[in-house]
């Protein structure tokens, strides 16, 4: 089974980091409420608390990621989770809205993003066949988080005041601690394929197994331990496979492997502009919605149902987009455009159409568009960039989200300011929604245009044959050809004779994409 158990274990605890993450980050509109009240402030000032809190959270994926890149995963999520936990335990003693910026905003958001990134790319490194499916399941945790914490926020808030709300959700949240410790680094992985019989001089034919090791040699054990060939078989999602710097990249800095292989891919540019554009929709309902709701005279325990009802969709549209972009025959970039269109169209009508009926209606449809929008976003990123890049794409993409996260917030608040309702600022994130469904498109549009460019590049990155001895075809197991890179021959021992008067091609060292044979021609 692929991802064994230790993958189920991974995508549990992903989930349940998730779930803690979100359901406290992502209910913080039920605080604004209490805020605004306890403060005698402005909403624009109480906004900038979930803005530089959102924005934290998601907008640090890169720093994230390099951490975990230099350390672990698990050593990351331990330490996020410590500063989340600690950031939400000394909010009830802070005497005013600029010190939640700090210890909420930034401690708990960068804690947040800690917990958060290493879990999801992780989740995802356990699988290549249903990665979608199994990033799509993780990342229902936050859906499901959502959910939960609005309401469970208005019953603590209810029961305890908003200050001892705080203090559960603290202890609450150092259970991240809990299930980082259970992440675990993938297994490393193995590439096997059968040539059929090879043969060298003075050696009966015999049938050799090539097995990619983790220090990047692969060793033909029958005919000679002393004949290496260093093969780089990259993973089938791979884009590029045939460009030499894959071999030596891991010695690159993290920063230059960043522009080299993420920051100059033009497809990537434009998903990261498309994330901006839907996270600044998604981020207005995250910390209005409750408030709206009070603004159209539906009660505090209402209002925090329909933003539990907001999660309950995105929870259940993580668990469909991760089963749907496992299925080869969608177009997932045309999927994903429809689904930021049909979250905007959801955003703009929740404070047109009044009732609560309706209101709950809209509000779920956007959550569970939003949710399949989310399932989808990690198959893509894995797409566009390939596995060996994934978790840097993850981190940048991580940037988007947060740059959205913390204008939507503050557009939202600074025009409530000005004309005394939210209803404008809704209004305005689902237009962006919809714009940044229609940037996607702009992948599509350019391979169309850039096709007669593109053919020219496959043509050069054909696969040659691997041959050894007389054999003519390759028979390699689970794909049809064997990718060789780089190939060198060392130390060949004296017990396996090369004719001196066989040409020098015959013998080759340090060759690139050249077929090498080990015996003697006729």
């Amino acid at each position: 089974m692929e991802g064994g158990v230790w993958g189920i274990v991974i995508i549990i605890s992903a989930f349940m980091i998730q779930f803690i993450a979100f359901g406290i980050n992502g209910s913080i509109g039920i605080y604004n409420v209490e805020f605004l009240e306890h403060f005698d402030t402005t909403a624009f000032d109480v906004s900038l608390i979930s803005s530089i809190n959102l924005g934290i959270f998601l907008g640090t994926g890169p720093i994230a990621s390099y951490l975990m890149d230099r350390y672990s995963h698990r050593k990351v999520v331990l330490v996020g989770g410590f500063m989340s936990s600690v950031g939400m335990l000394v909010m009830p003693w802070l005497p005013g809205i600029p010190y939640m910026y700090l210890f909420y905003g930034v401690i708990n958001g960068f804690g947040g993003s800690l917990s958060y990134l290493p879990s999801h790319v992780l989740s995802g490194l356990y699988y290549d066949k249903y990665q979608g499916l199994a990033t799509g399941l993780a990342t229902g945790g936050s859906g499901l988080g959502i959910t939960v914490g609005p309401i469970l926020i208005a019953y603590l808030i209810e029961v305890y005041t908003w200050k001892g709300s705080l203090l559960i959700l603290s202890g609450i949240s150092f259970n991240v601690l809990v299930f980082g410790a259970l992440l675990r680094p993938p297994p490393p992985r193995t590439f096997t394929t059968i040539i059929p019989e090879p043969t060298v001089p003075g050696d009966p034919v015999v049938k050799n197994q090539l097995k990619k090791e983790e220090n990047g040699n692969t060793v033909v054990p029958d005919i000679d331990n002393n004949i290496t060939l260093s093969l780089d078989i990259p993973s089938l999602k791979t884009k590029n496979k045939n460009n030499p710097e894959n071999v030596q990249r891991h010695q690159k800095s993290y920063l230059h492997k960043l522009f080299q292989n993420v920051l100059t891919n033009v497809d990537f540019i434009i998903y990261f502009v498309n994330n901006i554009f839907w996270n600044f929709g998604l981020a207005i309902v995250l910390a209005f919605l409750a408030e709206l709701c009070v603004q159209q005279g539906i009660s505090k325990i209402d209002s925090a149902l329909v933003l539990t009802l907001v999660g309950l969709g995105n929870f259940l549209g993580c668990i469909i987009g991760g089963v749907l972009s496992n299925i080869s025959r969608l177009d997932s970039i045309f999927v994903f455009s429809v689904l930021n269109i049909l979250s905007g169209v959801c955003l703009i009508l929740i404070p047109i159409i009044s009732g609560y009926t309706e209101t709950i209606i809209f509000s779920f449809l956007f959550g569970l568009f939003t949710g399949m929008v989310l399932g989808y976003l990690l198959a893509i990123t894995g797409e566009i960039l390939g596995v060996e890049d994934f978790g840097d794409g993850v981190g940048v993409i991580m940037i988007a989200n947060g740059i959205g996260a913390f204008a939507g917030p503050l557009v939202a608040g600074h025009l409530a300011a000005g004309s005394g309702g939210l209803s404008i600022g809704f209004i305005v994130g689902g237009i962006f929604c919809i714009i940044g469904g229609f940037i996607i498109l702009l992948i599509p549009f350019r391979k169309c245009f850039l096709k007669n460019d593109t053919d020219l590049d496959i043509n050069k990155e054909k696969v040659e044959e691997f041959q050894m001895g007389p054999i003519k075809e390759v028979s390699s197991g689970p794909i049809p050809t064997l990718v060789v890179p780089t190939i060198t021959v060392d130390d060949v021992s004296d017990g396996k004779d090369i004719d001196d008067d066989a040409p020098q091609s015959s013998l080759r060292k340090n060759s690139f994409f050249k077929q090498v044979n080990l015996e003697d021609e006729q």
